[in-house]
C-alpha cells in the first residue's frame, strides 16, 4: 500500500466514523461541522474506491489530494490548535489563545471554539478594564435579536463577563431574570452553570448554589468524560463553602479529578474550605501561601488578599449552621467525592496513561518498542534496507514451509521483524496507544502474557491459512492488545462508567476497520490480525473476570509470563544456531537429474520451465541451458548483462562485483548485484551470469539467491555446478 493510498484509507475510516456520530448524536449547532466531515468522507471514499478497482484518473487523484488534505484541517490541526491553545494561556497570552479558538472555529464550527473565544475575548476585555463598554455593546446586541437561540447566547455571554469581572451579584440576576425562566436548565451551557455555583457562593446564597448543584449532579451531558473537570469544579465551590475541608483535598489532590489545577488555586480552595469550616489559622496559612504562589497573576493575588483581609469577620468565616436542604446537598457531594475517588481509581489512573504518562510505568511497552526498533536498526545496519527479502528471512520472519518442518522459533521471532519502515512505525505507534493503556489496566505480567500469546496465535494462523509464503510483524499482537482492552472494558463496563463506554466504541470501530481493510488488500495477513484478536479477547476476558485474584494467583500469570519471556530467548538462540542452509535442508531436499548426474535441491525449488528452476518464496533459483553453435561464452554472457540492465526499472540499480573465487573458478562468469523493489523497501539479489565448456557442447546460465544468503546457498550451487565438471 503506497503512503498516498493509506493516507487516503486513514481519511475514509476517520471521518466515515466521525461525520455520522456528529450529525445523529450532538445538536443542531454542529450540524454544520458533521456535514463537512461527512462531505469529506463521500469524497474520500469515491477516490479510494477508484483507486482499489483501478479506475482513477486525474480527477479521482485530485479529489483524493483534497479529500487528505481536508481531513487533516477538520480533524488534525484543530486538535493542534487547541493544545498550543491551552499552554499560550497558561502562559496568559490571550490574544494568541483568542487567534487560535478564533482559527479552530472556522475549521470545527458549532464544536465549542467559539464559546472558547467568546470567553477570551470576554478576559481580555475584563483585564483591559472594559467590561462595561462590552456589557453595554452585548445589551444593544440582545436588543436587536429576534431569534430566542441567539438571545440566549448573548444572555450567557452577558453572565460571564459579569462572572470572570467577579461581579457576582450582576451575574445572578441577569441569569434569574433573563435565562433561568426562560431555558431549559439542560440547555444553559455547561460553564456558566458551573460558574454560577461559585456566584452564590461568593454571594453567600448556599440555597442558590445547592439548587444549581443539585441540577449539575442530574443532567445527563455532565456524565459526559470530557466534562467531568467542570463537575468536579461545581463540586469544589460549593464543598469549599460549606467547610468540607477533607474533600476538598481529595478534589485537589494527586488522584482526584483536578490534580492539574495550578498549585495556587489549590491551596487558596483549600484555605476557603478551611476557613468556612471555622480553622482560621489554618487558612490564613493556606491563602498567605496561595498569595505567594500566584507570583505574576495579579488579579488571583488580589482575590486572594480580600479573603484574607476578611478572614476574622464572623459573617465571611465559619462554622455556619446550613439549612436541612444546604447540609443534605453537602453531605451527599461528600459521599460521591469519596466514593467516586474508591471506585474510580483505576479508571482516573487509565485515563492519565492516555496523557501523560512516566516511563516508570509502561516499563514493558517501552522494552516492547525498544526491541522492535532495535530489530529494525540491526537489519538496516546489516542489509542496508528494512524490505529486503533475505535480511527479513534471516532475521527471524515466518517462513511457512519452514516453520512447518520443525523451525517453531520463527512464529517467536517474526513478532519483532518488520517489513518496510511504514509497517514499523505503524505497529510501534500503535504499541504505544494501546499498550500504554493496556499495560495500567491489566499488571505487567499480564499484560506481557497478552502481547506475546496473542502474536504467536497470530504467526499460528498465518501459519495454518497458507495465505502467504513469509510473514512478519508485531500487527497480530498489537491487535491482540486492541481485543484484550475491548473484553476489558465491556465486561467490567460498570467500572469504568462513561468513560470506558467511549473508548469501548473506539476500540470497536478500530477493530471493524482493521477487519474490513484486511480484506480490501490482499497483501495484507488478514489471519494473522484475527487470530491475535481472538486470542486477546479471550486473554482480555480471563483476566476480565478475574476480579479479586489471589496471590498464588498472581504469582502463577508472573511464571507464566517469564516462561513466556524465557520462550523468546530461546527462540533467538536457534535461529542463531540455525542459518538459512540448515533451514533449507530441514525442509527437504530432493533430486534432480543435470547433465546425466543426480544432484540434490532444496524441495521447495520448482522447474518453472525446461532447464529454469526457481525459488519463489526466497526469489532465488538458476537455469542452465547449452549454447548454441556459434556463439561463444563471453559474447553470450555480455548479451546476458545488457538483458539484466535493460530489465532494470528507473529506481533499481544494477552493479557489476568482483568475480567469486572457489566453486566458480573453473567457469567464466561475471557476478551482479540486483537492487529491485522488495517488500516494504529494497531488496539485494546477488546473480552470477556463467558458462563453461563440456564434451556436450558450452554450458551458460545464472544463479541467483537474496544477497543476505548467498553464503549460505553456495554449497547447493556448488553441487548444481559440479554436475557439469568433467571426469
Amino acid at each position: 500500500m503506497q503512503i498516498f493510498d493509506f493516507a487516503l484509507l486513514a481519511v475514509v475510516v476517520t471521518t466515515a466514523y466521525l461525520g455520522p456520530m456528529i450529525l445523529f448524536k450532538l445538536g443542531e449547532l454542529q450540524k454544520t461541522f458533521g456535514l463537512m466531515v461527512t462531505g469529506c468522507a463521500l469524497a474520500a471514499t469515491i477516490a479510494f474506491v477508484a483507486r482499489y478497482v483501478g479506475r482513477q484518473n486525474d480527477f479521482t487523484d485530485l479529489l483524493g489530494a483534497l479529500s487528505i488534505g481536508v481531513g487533516c484541517c477538520l480533524v488534525v490541526v484543530p486538535s493542534l490548535l487547541k493544545k498550543i491553545s491551552r499552554w499560550t494561556s497558561k502562559k496568559n497570552w490571550l490574544g494568541v489563545s483568542r487567534f487560535l479558538a478564533s482559527a479552530r472555529e472556522v475549521l470545527q464550527p458549532g464544536m465549542g471554539a467559539a464559546v472558547e473565544r467568546e470567553l477570551l475575548e470576554t478576559a481580555l476585555a475584563v483585564r483591559h478594564g472594559h467590561e462595561d463598554d462590552v456589557i453595554k455593546y452585548l445589551f444593544q446586541e440582545r436588543s436587536f435579536a429576534e431569534h430566542p437561540m441567539i438571545r440566549r447566547q448573548i444572555d450567557e455571554r452577558i453572565c460571564l463577563t459579569y462572572l470572570y469581572a467577579r461581579r457576582w451579584g450582576g451575574a445572578i440576576q441577569h441569569y434569574e431574570t433573563h435565562i433561568e425562566n426562560r431555558a431549559p436548565v439542560g440547555m444553559v451551557s455547561p460553564q456558566l452553570m458551573v460558574e454560577l455555583v461559585r456566584a452564590y457562593t461568593e454571594e453567600e446564597n448556599l440555597e442558590g448554589a445547592a439548587k444549581t448543584m443539585e441540577s449539575i449532579e442530574k443532567l445527563e451531558i455532565f456524565g459526559r468524560p470530557v466534562l467531568q473537570p467542570l463537575k468536579a469544579r461545581a463540586r469544589l465551590f460549593f464543598l469549599a463553602a460549606t467547610g468540607k475541608t477533607p474533600h476538598v483535598k481529595t478534589l485537589v489532590g494527586e488522584k482526584g479529578p483536578l490534580h492539574d489545577m495550578p498549585k495556587a488555586s489549590k491551596t487558596f480552595w483549600t484555605g476557603i474550605a478551611e476557613m468556612k469550616s471555622g480553622d482560621r489559622q489554618a487558612a490564613r496559612r493556606s491563602i498567605q501561601r496561595a498569595v505567594e504562589l500566584a507570583k505574576n497573576d495579579k488579579r488571583a493575588k488580589d482575590f486572594a488578599l480580600a479573603k484574607l483581609a476578611r478572614l476574622e469577620e464572623d459573617d465571611v468565616s465559619g462554622p455556619k449552621v446550613l439549612d436541612s436542604y444546604v447540609a443534605s446537598m453537602s453531605k451527599t457531594l461528600s459521599e460521591k467525592v469519596s466514593s467516586d475517588l474508591k471506585n474510580e481509581k483505576k479508571q482516573n489512573r487509565v485515563v492519565k496513561s492516555m496523557g501523560k504518562t512516566k516511563w516508570s510505568e509502561v516499563p514493558v511497552t517501552l522494552v516492547m518498542i525498544g526491541i522492535n526498533i532495535a530489530v529494525a536498526m540491526v537489519m538496516w545496519l546489516k542489509y542496508s534496507s528494512l524490505g529486503d527479502v533475505g535480511g527479513i528471512i534471516a532475521m527471524g520472519a515466518n517462513v511457512r514451509s519452514a516453520t512447518m518442518t520443525g523451525e517453531w522459533w520463527r512464529l517467536l521471532t517474526s513478532l519483532f521483524v518488520h517489513v518496510g519502515l511504514a509497517h514499523l512505525i505503524l505497529n510501534v505507534y500503535g504499541l504505544w496507544i494501546l499498550g500504554r493503556l493496556s499495560e495500567k489496566m491489566f499488571s505487567h505480567w499480564r499484560y506481557i502474557i497478552i502481547y506475546l500469546v496473542s502474536g504467536v496465535c497470530g504467526a499460528l494462523a498465518s501459519t495454518a491459512s497458507a495465505k502467504g509464503a513469509i510473514s512478519a510483524g508485531a500487527s497480530g499482537a498489537v491487535l491482540g492488545v486492541l481485543g484484550g482492552l475491548a473484553a476489558e472494558l465491556f465486561l467490567r463496563r460498570n467500572v469504568y462508567a462513561a468513560w470506558g463506554r467511549v473508548v469501548l466504541g473506539n476500540l470497536l470501530f478500530l477493530i471493524l476497520a482493521n477487519v474490513v481493510i484486511g480484506f480490501l488488500y490482499p497483501v495484507i495477513d488478514q489471519s494473522a490480525h484475527i487470530g491475535g484478536m481472538v486470542s486477546g479477547l479471550c486473554l482480555g476476558a480471563l483476566f476480565a473476570l478475574q476480579r479479586q485474584p489471589s496471590k498464588w494467583l498472581n504469582r502463577l500469570v508472573a511464571g507464566i509470563a517469564l516462561c513466556v519471556v524465557a520462550s523468546f530467548f530461546l527462540a533467538t538462540v536457534f535461529l542463531y544456531l540455525n542459518p538459512h542452509g540448515n533451514t533449507l535442508k530441514t525442509i527437504g531436499l530432493k533430486h534432480i537429474e543435470l547433465n546425466g548426474r543426480n544432484v540434490e535441491i532444496p524441495v521447495g525449488w520448482v522447474e518453472d520451465v525446461p532447464g529454469q528452476w526457481v525459488d519463489s518464496v526466497n526469489q532465488g533459483g538458476f537455469d542452465m541451458s547449452l549454447l548454441e553453435k556459434g556463439q561463444s561464452i563471453d559474447s553470450w554472457i555480455e548479451k546476458r548483462i545488457l538483458a539484466e540492465k535493460g530489465n532494470i526499472k528507473e529506481k533499481n540499480a544494477i552493479n557489476i562485483l568482483d568475480d567469486e573465487s572457489g566453486f566458480l573458478d573453473a567457469w567464466r562468469s561475471q557476478s551482479l548485484q540486483l537492487i529491485l523493489d522488495g517488500m516494504g523497501g529494497t531488496t539485494s539479489i546477488r546473480l552470477v551470469i556463467l558458462g563453461k565448456e563440456t564434451k556436450a557442447g558450452a554450458v551458460v546460465g545464472a544463479l541467483y539467491y537474496p544477497e543476505a544468503l548467498w553464503t549460505e546457498v553456495r554449497p547447493f550451487y556448488s553441487d548444481i555446478l559440479g554436475a557439469f565438471e568433467e571426469h
